[in-house]
Formats: structure tokens, C-alpha cells, sequence
């Protein structure tokens, strides 16, 4: 990641990962891991018919809408909940869907940082 781009990751999101799905689709998460970050506010409506990007929205024409976009160097699969900077994990109403990952490369092609959107 771009040294500067790194010291603009003030914040931290906890991120929740799948650990099992039951056979009626339903999904459990393990514990949350505190990643660094920053987030933006950041309004889009995100469908499925993104060319080139890595979306979990728009199944079944859905459309979902975006409040921010969080810079991270930690690769989040799009399943995963996350809670952003203040919100506790105890509260599963604060956890965010993610609509939307962007992975962004440096000139040589190297992963440089993700960008969520949730």
C-alpha cells in the first residue's frame, strides 16, 4: 500500500467472517477482527450487472444502497458483516451488508487496497 495512502488509516472496522451455513441457507459468523481503515461517506445504488467488479448485491435484480466506502488493506471476502469505526459488534442490527468490493493496483499491477462498499 502507498505509505501515504497507509497513515490515512485512522479508524478500525470489525469484520465477521462465515463460519458455517445451516442447510436453510441460514449463516453464522465467528468472532470479529478489528482491521485498519478509513471510511467515507459515500451514496451509490450497486446492482449485479457491474462489469469487472466483485459484488454480492443484485441477485435476483437486486439493488442495494450504499452510505460508505471503507480503504483497507485487508481483503474481506463479501459475505462477511462488517461494523464500522463506533459501532459494537454486540449489535448485529449495526452490522453492514457489503455491496461492493473494489480492488485498486498500484502502476506494476500489484494489489495496493480494497475499497468496500457498504
Amino acid at each position: 500500500m502507498d505509505p501515504e495512502l497507509r497513515t490515512w488509516l485512522t479508524e478500525t472496522m470489525y469484520v465477521k467472517l462465515v463460519t458455517a451455513v445451516a442447510s436453510d441457507g441460514t449463516k453464522t459468523y465467528g468472532a470479529a477482527t478489528g482491521y485498519d481503515c478509513r471510511t467515507e461517506p459515500h451514496s451509490d445504488i450497486v446492482g449485479a450487472e457491474i462489469s469487472g467488479l466483485q459484488t454480492t448485491a443484485g441477485r435476483g435484480g437486486e439493488l442495494l444502497r450504499t452510505q460508505h466506502r471503507i480503504f483497507t488493506e485487508q481483503n474481506v471476502p463479501p459475505d462477511a458483516r462488517i461494523w464500522l469505526f463506533g459501532d459494537s459488534t454486540s449489535d448485529a442490527t449495526k452490522a453492514r451488508r457489503i455491496a461492493r468490493i473494489d480492488t485498486r493496483r498500484d502502476e506494476l499491477g500489484a494489489v495496493d487496497h480494497y475499497e468496500i462498499f457498504v
